[in-house]
């Protein structure tokens, strides 16, 4: 259905007039200003404020030398989000055009839902969680050269109605790019020709670098459901030229959606704030502490040195002062010293740093003076710098521990480790649920606007997300799983912990999955403690091949996956089959312990290489 052609004007009104409300600008510009300062580097600006009564010198090495030292730990999480969604399985059902369109669309690299997903992280998650992604029909889009998914900037939002969504098209519009180098502020002061207050307007280098977008001429998109204007605000009310672009049909929603994040607050739109916001009061913590640490590390990292001065010998020096034609320059007649500089003393060492003291036959205080130290070197108590230098590590920490950075790692000695990492993948596992449901909701979105724009019949869309996520890497889940394994817990917890762990911190394509049901079927005695398994062969409760069986099962399957990545995509029976010939060749029980050993100890080396 087009738009309706008497419509358009009361659209691109209420555009104009139902603009968003300044305090809401504000906030989202608040929002990303502080995301940004950590995810961009940008600089604090309490680094530079919070501190009035500061020595401007202190103050002015304390930016000079500003570093963004949470950058790194703030994309640890960033990054660890985006590797776990893009290995978690999840699954969705569309149309059978929209499912070749998609097998064939390839942008950037990418195939489209990859492509969202970066998107998703570097826009929504990192930078600017009230923006909007609109999605554009998209042939009209392969003809601009452009992807029908696109971002728009929170500060180009003009209008969010329940009917429409207006917004300044950053593609179309004539828009200037510079980078801020230059900051302008005005200072008051007590300007005493006037006795009174006076301002300066000063120019100076920024620290704070960041790309500014300025919009000279704006050109507007407007979208219904359906279809959507294109227009340019004129100067005179109620005239504009616009460009129609009518959909086939209308569409199931508006083709816009927030990027979204946690609901800080709601009005007549919710306001958002990133998933990764928790680290920002923590990192701002980090940044003063840090800020302070410079301060202290210029005042106490280093000796101070004491020069003796002498009195001025310079022939008719008199307090720093000679005698000289009287000039322009000079009206009184007197000039600075030329050896002391107008000082009246000199220090008593030469051009070359070596210190000659005088001895003056006649000084009527006996040539004291040649009994002080011409130079000494005074170290400032380094205690203060001890304390501030790890402090404001204890802030990053925390920062990282808002938004899930794992710190820990699996360890056969070290169980305390291992039971805390548990406990942190169990709240990262709580964590990730709230960043899925509004990521997997915003990809329906974007799967129903190109179902309606692409197939003739268009069919609800639906998305399943995932109820496991790939928290760990696969050498990390591997080793996990052997601990578990390994563990003295009873048979039935044992079993659920082994259920447990499969179901919310490995995805459903992981080959630990493969690997677990394989075994299931293979060892009868898979869940039982080593200790059981000793009692039950020392009374003939099981035969020496189910022992065999048992103590080699899990190591042997390892070992043949890492000579062959393959090994998994065999049917249960040629794993089954391949398990039994390598187990065969082992003799136990000499082998059993250093296999095991072997295998992990080489899984652990993997994942540190890739690492690296």
């Amino acid at each position: 259905m087009p738009i309706d052609r008497e419509q358009i004007p009361a659209l691109i009104q209420a555009a104009q007039t139902k603009i968003l409300d300044n305090w809401k600008k504000d906030y989202f510009e608040k929002v990303a200003k502080a995301l940004q300062v950590h995810t961009k580097g940008q600089l604090f600006n309490k680094v530079d404020t919070l501190f009035p009564n500061e020595h401007p010198d202190s103050k002015a090495h304390c930016i000079a030398t500003y570093e963004p030292i949470t950058k790194a730990s703030i994309w640890k999480g960033i990054n660890n989000l985006q590797r776990i969604f893009a290995h978690s399985s999840f699954s969705y059902q569309v149309g059978d055009q929209l499912a070749d369109w998609l097998a064939d669309y390839e942008y950037n690299g990418m195939n489209l839902l990859n492509y969202f997903l970066q998107e998703w992280i570097a826009k929504a998650v990192s930078e600017d969680p009230n923006g909007l992604f609109v999605i554009y029909p998209p042939d009209w889009a392969a003809e601009r050269g452009m992807c029908p998914v696109q971002w728009v900037r929170s500060d180009l939002i003009k209008s969010v109605t329940r009917d429409a969504v207006a917004f300044i098209s950053e593609h179309d519009s004539e828009v200037e790019y510079t980078y801020e180098s230059t900051v302008v502020s005005r200072k008051v002061f007590e300007d005493p020709s006037v006795n009174a207050l006076n301002a300066i307007t000063c120019t100076e280098v920024s620290y704070n670098q960041r790309l500014k977008v300025k919009v000279v001429k704006e050109v507007v998109h407007l979208f219904t459901r359906d279809g959507f204007l294109i227009y340019t605000p004129a100067a005179k009310k109620n005239e504009f030229e616009a460009t129609i672009v009518d959909f086939a049909d209308p569409l199931t929603y508006i083709p816009a959606f927030p990027g979204g994040g946690n609901i800080a607050d709601k009005a007549d739109i919710p306001l958002f704030e990133s998933f990764v916001q928790p680290f920002v009061p923590f990192g701002n913590l980090a940044l003063i502490q840090h800020r302070n640490h410079r301060a202290v590390d210029l005042q106490f990292s280093y000796p101070r040195m004491s020069e003796l001065q002498m009195p001025c010998d310079h022939k008719g020096c008199a307090g720093g002062k000679v005698k000289c034609q009287k000039t322009n320059t000079y009206p009184d007649g007197f000039m600075p010293c030329p050896k002391c500089r107008g000082n009246g003393y000199t220090t008593v060492q030469s051009p070359y740093k070596v210190y000659n003291p005088r001895y003056d036959p006649n000084d009527q205080n006996e040539n004291k003076h040649l009994n002080v130290d011409p130079v000494k070197f005074y170290s400032p108590d380094v205690g203060i710098i001890n304390y501030s230098k790890d402090a404001w590590k204890d802030y990053l920490k925390q920062a990282e521990t808002s938004i899930f950075v794992l710190q820990k790692v699996y360890t056969a000695t070290n169980p305390e480790s291992a039971e805390s990492k548990d406990k942190d993948l169990e709240d990262m596992y709580a964590w990730l649920l709230n960043p899925s449901k509004v990521f997997y909701n915003n990809l329906r979105f974007l799967l129903q606007a190109l179902e309606d724009y692409i197939s003739r019949s268009p069919s609800t869309v639906s998305v399943e997300r995932p109820f496991s996520f790939a928290i760990l890497t696969e050498g990390e889940a591997f080793l996990a799983m052997d601990r578990i394994l390994q563990s003295t817990a009873p048979v039935f917890i044992k079993g659920n912990q082994v259920d447990n762990f499969v179901s919310k911190f490995v995805s459903k394509d992981s080959p630990v999955i493969r690997a677990l049901a394989v075994l299931k079927q293979f060892d009868p005695l898979l869940f039982y403690s080593a200790t059981d398994v000793q009692t039950f062969k020392g009374a003939n409760v099981i035969s020496a091949d189910m022992y065999k069986t048992h103590v080699l099962a899990y190591p042997v399957m390892l070992k043949l996956y890492q000579q062959d990545r393959e090994f998994f995509n065999q049917e249960d029976s040629a794993i089954i089959e391949q398990l039994t010939k390598e187990i065969a060749t082992y003799v136990v029980p000499t082998a059993a312990d250093g296999l095991r050993t072997a295998v992990m100890t080489a899984i652990q080396q993997e994942e540190g290489g890739a690492a690296a």
